[in-house]
This record gives C-alpha cells, structure tokens and sequence, in this order.
C-alpha cells in the first residue's frame, strides 16, 4: 500500500527481501514470487536504555523494549536482531513453499551463508 511504501522510504531500518522466480533468456524481469519487510531492531545505546527509564516511550524496537519489559532485563536492548513485520507471497504462488523459502534464504542471509 502507499503507507508501507512511506514508512520504508523514511525508515533506514526497514528493509525488503524478495524471492524472485528463474531468470528467462529474454532478459526479462523475472516474477517476485514472495517478499518480506524486516525491521533491524535492538544495538541500542546505553544512553537510550537510560531515556526510557527516565519514562521516555521510544519508537520502533518492539522486540527489544518488550522483553526488557517482561522480563527486566536491562542488558536485552544492546543486543541487534530482526523482527520480520510482515511476509507476502504471491497469489498465483501460495501454498507451494515459496514463504517458507524466503524465510529460510533470509535466515542463511542473515548468518552470513549468503551474498545479496
């Protein structure tokens, strides 16, 4: 929608991973068989940990902020990870893996198993 599409072009933190189908001798674009917004959370600075217990309430690393919550772990926030907001797959291309693919090619990507 036009609001995903803002909040991606103003969030640096957010970022969009696609599963293309096979290339064509064409050289046409091949078709985007699935997508997924992921939003790097956490690496937060000792100082913003201190703002939010000031009773600042920060945007964005919901991961992070809520486990610190439940859990009262103050150290949680500096660690970085990704939380997927949300996954799409094709309509002519549900229900044959291609989502679950994604996820496990974003998942070798992100452990370094992969170049982009």
């Amino acid at each position: 929608s036009p609001n995903d599409l803002q909040l991606l072009s103003d969030a640096a933190s957010h970022l969009i991973f696609v599963l293309l189908g096979p290339m064509t001798a064409g050289g046409a674009l091949p078709d985007i068989l699935a997508a997924v917004e992921l939003s790097l959370e956490g690496n937060l600075s000792l100082e913003g940990i201190a703002a939010v217990q000031r009773g600042l309430k920060p945007s964005g690393d919901l991961i992070p902020w809520n486990i610190r919550e439940q859990f009262l772990d103050q150290e949680f926030p500096q660690l970085a990870g990704g939380r997927v907001v949300r996954i799409a797959v094709h309509p002519a291309a549900q229900r044959m893996g291609y989502g679950l693919r994604t996820l496990q090619l974003l998942h070798d990507f992100c452990e370094g198993k992969l170049r982009s």
